[in-house]
């Protein structure tokens, strides 16, 4: 009779006596002996040797297997003995079933085999033992995980260099293309992917969505771990399916040190525009970085150009508040009276500022044209920067109505 067609009844002694806790080796050879099924199981499908290593009973587990039971046998959640085992953290027990052959590469109903499960458990001290055992160091569960993936994911780094000496597939995949270097990049673990480097990973394999190592790296504002990856040798032009490189992205989060870096590796700066329009020059000004603006301008960057909305370095400096910013520019001779989509100067976002005197002053003193008039809506024609001035609620603090004024502003009633 097969194991898992019993019914469990009260007859079935040494099922009983298992789970009233009893060892009693000669009680189950006589009930052997009446013929008592060795591979019966309860409910939850455990036969007797399951529940023998549950209760730390090595030597009916031993006697067990000296009989014939069924070591493979699987129970509900689809763990063999051995599985059991390490949930149990019973070394004696994992040693016996060793000797007898159990099979290791059994995956249960996640896709994990031995190996995995004592990763996850922690149970370290046996992982040796089932490589060298044969069990297969390149298992995938159901969600495409690998052994490697599972031991970083721990952060078991000597595991890990232990796996890839014996063989593990450090450029292994996911379903949805992740290998374990993308995956430590995108979670900024620095030693690992210093490990995965000198191990020889393929730096710049992608994932299902595009991103290499270093894109993730730099989406999760990950710095030293870009640095190693760009150090390495990694493809810093590398765009994702949507065509979005690691300098963008970095732009689009505002990581202005992980911008810098990238711009100092050499990136082809030609080419490079967000959906926006923005090139390198536009955003580098607006976040900030005045070495990497001065660089550009230096190599002959067209300090005039517009995005999609029409707005200029100054332009947007200028909305930035950024003083110095404005400063830089003026040296490069920038038109000062560009006006994007929305009909707004350079001049005429400083005029709105409370913050903003002092651009306002540098502007007309580098000849911005202080009557200038232009349409920031239908219903706003012919404003100049006076009329923004007056709008502000902060005019009689900051006195840029009067500075415009003294000037030469024109004042219409």
């Amino acid at each position: 009779m097969s194991a898992q067609n019993i019914t469990i009844t009260k007859e079935n002694s040494i099922i009983n006596m298992k789970k009233n806790n009893i060892e009693n080796i000669e009680l189950v050879k006589e009930l052997l002996n009446k013929e008592e099924d060795i591979n019966q199981v309860d409910e939850n499908l455990n036969n007797l040797l399951m529940l023998s290593i549950k209760k730390s009973y090595i030597g009916l587990s031993k006697f067990l297997l000296e009989n014939g039971i069924e070591i493979n046998h699987q129970n509900k959640d689809e763990h063999n003995a051995l599985m059991i085992a390490l949930q149990e953290g019973d070394v004696e027990s994992i040693n016996l079933l060793l000797k007898y052959n159990i099979n290791l590469n059994h995956q249960d109903s996640k896709g994990r085999n031995a190996l995995v499960l004592a990763i996850e458990l922690g149970f370290l001290n046996v992982v040796e033992q089932l490589i060298e055992g044969g069990i297969n160091i390149n298992n995938k569960d159901k969600d495409g995980r690998t052994v490697l993936m599972w031991a970083f994911e721990n952060g078991y780094k000597e595991l890990a260099q232990l796996l890839i000496d014996k063989g593990a597939n450090i450029d292994a995949r996911n379903p949805t293309g992740w290998t374990a270097l993308i995956w430590a990049s995108v979670n900024g673990h620095k030693d690992i992917v210093e490990l995965l480097i000198k191990s020889g990973a393929n730096l710049n394999v992608k994932n299902i969505d595009g991103w290499n190592a270093l894109v993730g790296a730099i989406f999760k504002n990950h710095y030293n771990v870009a640095k190693i990856l760009i150090q390495n040798g990694i493809v810093v032009n590398s765009e994702d399916k949507y065509l979005i490189s690691a300098l963008i992205f970095s732009y689009n989060k505002g990581y202005d040190k992980n911008f810098q870096l990238l711009f100092d590796s050499g990136v082809n700066s030609e080419n490079i525009k967000d959906e926006d329009g923005n090139n390198l020059l536009l955003m580098a000004t607006s976040l900030g970085l005045q070495n990497v603006v001065e660089t550009l301008l230096k190599n002959g960057v067209d300090i005039n150009r517009q995005n999609i909305t029409n707005n200029t370095s100054l332009k947007i400096a200028s909305t930035k508040e950024n003083k110095e910013m404005v400063k830089l520019l003026l040296k490069y001779n920038p038109k000062l009276n560009t006006c994007n989509e929305n009909g707004w100067s350079a001049l005429n976002v400083a005029c709105r500022s409370h913050k903003s005197k002092d651009i306002v002053e540098i502007l007309i003193e580098a000849g911005a044209d202080i009557n200038q008039k232009s349409e920031i809506n239908k219903k706003l024609k012919d404003t100049t920067p006076l009329k923004i001035a007056k709008w502000n609620e902060y005019k009689e603090i900051n006195g840029i109505e009067e500075f415009l004024i003294s000037k030469g502003a024109i004042v219409i009633s």
